[in-house]
């Protein structure tokens, strides 16, 4: 059993009622937040909230606010909850692009409540501004004289605006006069942190389940049977489907079902969410990087005659199998069960499999070949840029990955 947290603040309304919170990623029982990656902190957050907490329990009736990065707007499957809860809060160190603001106008269509977090008005914000409609600003990076500006004119654009960092009576008070709709800060309350046991997932199944789940060919039966073989994982796919953010008149009781109910595209982005929450430990490149060398390797293999392109795919898939579980390739590969020739590959990189992964690893760091294949291959560095698009897909990493 491993530990989750998270910190949950409550926001206020002029009424001094709650009206919602925010929920923030925490890595233990320190209240404070410290991670590198946003997208994995989101994706903590968003598990630890529907499959381990519940979010009834964490918000009860009230909006969860749930900071947004980048990556996390820009791919429609990472935002598959309906939006009758979650408000999306934007973060201020996103990159305006029009694929940024054109998912923004689609999630508005869609419903979705829009914050824009610590808000500083600048032009290049305006496209964001017309989407939408709560406008958040930390009363710590203007002066008063800006932030009433500020505020104004959120405000006769006819925006909800929320002040946060709030510390002192002198603070609110001041707030209270610029007519702001909702309240938040340690004056307040300080975030609470909710913590809890739970079970984990195999890492190697979730790496293995969001690889397939991209393969053209897999079919909800096969889905089913892949996640019913995790009991963990069945148990936060069941308890997800049935929390009230998936809005589903009945209880789900089965793992076919909630294959079915949940469908390919939601349980692709919800696996994906799960793949970067669990290996929290690993640079998500790590994931992108073993996806990267699955497909490539099944790539090579459909050009050389004799070879199966789906055992090339499981040699690439788990290629990085010991740095991932930090243990030695030998000792990993022999407590799986490979076929001889899938564990010379991975373990002595010799065999027919071992020349394509190793060909792979060459496609993909841009180095020359100094193996023989059985057949002569073209366009090594086409397929490479084939494999990692699709990895990006698959993992919804960065671009730069």
């Amino acid at each position: 059993m491993s530990d989750y947290y998270i910190g949950r603040q409550p926001i206020f309304d002029r009424n001094m009622d709650v009206f919602a919170y925010e929920l923030l990623f925490r890595s233990g029982e320190q209240n404070s937040a410290s991670f590198i990656d946003g997208a994995k902190a989101t994706s903590t957050v968003i598990i630890n909230t529907f499959t381990e907490i519940g979010i009834e329990k964490l918000v009860g009736r009230r909006p969860a606010f749930i900071n947004m990065p980048y990556d996390f707007l820009v791919n429609p499957e990472m935002i598959s909850f309906p939006p009758k809860q979650v408000v999306l809060e934007i973060l201020e160190d996103v990159q305006v692009d029009q694929a940024l603001i054109d998912r923004v106008r689609e999630l508005n269509s869609a419903g979705y409540t829009l914050a824009l977090d610590d808000f500083i008005f600048d032009e290049q914000w305006q496209p964001l501004i017309e989407q939408a409609d709560i406008i958040k600003f930390d009363i710590t990076q203007l002066d008063r004289s800006a932030l009433q500006e500020q505020v104004a004119m959120m405000q006769s654009l006819g925006k909800r605006t929320l002040a946060e960092r709030i510390e002192t009576q002198e603070e609110f008070d001041e707030l209270l006069a610029l007519n702001f709709d909702y309240y938040q800060g340690y004056f307040f309350a300080k975030p609470r942190i909710i913590s809890g046991k739970r079970v984990p997932v195999n890492k190697l199944g979730l790496v293995e389940l969001l690889a397939r789940i991209n393969e053209p060919g897999t079919t909800i039966s096969s889905l089913s049977d892949m996640v019913g073989a995790d009991v963990a994982l069945s148990m936060k796919v069941l308890k997800f489907i049935n929390s009230p953010i998936t809005g589903l008149p009945r209880r789900v009781e089965n793992i076919h079902q909630a294959v079915v109910y949940l469908g390919m595209d939601t349980l692709k982005s919800w696996i994906t969410i799960m793949a970067m929450s669990e290996l929290d430990d690993k640079p998500e490149a790590l994931l992108n990087l073993a996806l990267s060398r699955a497909r490539l390797c099944q790539l090579l293999a459909e050009h050389i005659p004799g070879t199966d392109p789906q055992a090339a795919f499981t040699v690439g898939l788990f290629s990085l199998l010991d740095t991932m579980l930090d243990r030695p390739m030998e000792e990993v590969v022999s407590s799986l069960p490979f076929v001889d020739t899938v564990q010379l590959a991975l373990a002595n990189r010799t065999g027919p499999l071992g020349e394509i992964l190793t060909l792979a690893i060459n496609g993909l760091e841009n180095t020359e070949p100094d193996i023989s294949v059985a057949a002569p291959i073209e366009n090594v560095g086409s397929m490479a840029v084939q494999a990692m698009h699709w990895a990006d897909c698959a993992s919804d990493a960065k671009a730069a990955a």
